[in-house]
């Protein structure tokens, strides 16, 4: 992400763009019902609130314990529980908007019904939705080619030196694995920048709050990328010990990352 040469980036946009007018066509649109918006018992008690509305795309905030979309990879009996313990995403999006402002590609799995980008599930913050194929394509090459920003907040375990602004390390995601995603040689190239915000101590321990941008965006990144340096993120059940997270979870109810500019 952002080393693709401008000629390659506006030569692809045009083009994009072609594609996508064709597809937002009125011979592709469809009929979607209006499904509704369910939360299990013990489920989260915030719901998801549109932050900006626009003609062909909107940004939704995301609060905790909300699914933005389950994948084909996430199919394992695990994946279907937690879908059915967490609110759904998706489904709240089709609530808020009736049938009759439905654009084709709301229904349409293999454009991610135009979610964008994820956030995990116990995490929160800004999600971009494309109402419409022709700004899907343009968002997601602005994605792939470096031009969008996602910046986030994260209290981290321990000390983060000021003077640590950058971890560079490769990722790699397997669905055999514990953990979705870890530091290894085989995997793709990922890249977090983070600059200090603050020191604190609770309970004798030291903490430590960061603003973080990605420059790439692996799955867990942040996550990933913090625990490889030895400082997961607070509260986090995948990437610390169970008794760090049992310990977190006593006075922080989620995992502590949110981002919060797009």
């Amino acid at each position: 992400a952002g080393f693709i040469d401008g000629r390659v980036v506006l030569a692809a946009q045009s083009r994009l763009r072609l594609v996508g007018r064709a597809l937002d066509g009125p011979g592709h649109r469809m009929d979607l019902p209006t499904l509704p918006l369910r939360r299990a018992s013990g489920g989260p008690p915030e719901e998801p609130t549109v932050v900006l509305d626009l003609p062909d795309r909107l940004v939704l905030h995301k609060p905790p314990g909300w699914e933005a979309e389950r994948s084909a990879r996430d199919g394992s009996a695990a994946a279907e529980a937690e879908g059915e313990a967490h609110g759904q995403l998706l489904r709240a999006l089709l609530a808020r908007f009736p049938v009759r402002r439905c654009w084709p590609i709301v229904g349409d799995a293999e454009h991610h019904h135009g979610l964008l980008h994820r956030l995990d599930v116990p995490s929160s913050g800004l999600l971009l939705v494309a109402k419409s194929y022709t700004a899907y394509y343009d968002l997601r090459l602005q994605l792939s080619s470096g031009g969008l920003v996602r910046d986030y907040l994260v209290l981290c375990h321990g000390h983060v030196p000021p003077e640590r602004r950058e971890v560079s390390a490769r990722i790699a995601s397997t669905s055999t694995a514990p953990r979705p995603g870890e530091v290894a040689a085989s995997g793709k190239p990922s890249v977090t920048r983070l600059k200090v915000v603050a020191h604190a101590w609770r309970s004798g321990l030291p903490f430590t709050l960061v603003a973080v941008r990605i420059v790439t965006g692996r799955r867990h990144q942040i996550r990933v990328h913090l625990q490889h340096i030895g400082h997961p993120t607070v509260c986090d059940g995948k990437y610390t010990p169970s008794e760090v997270f049992r310990a977190d979870s006593e006075w922080c109810p989620r995992n502590f990352l949110h981002r919060y500019r797009l």
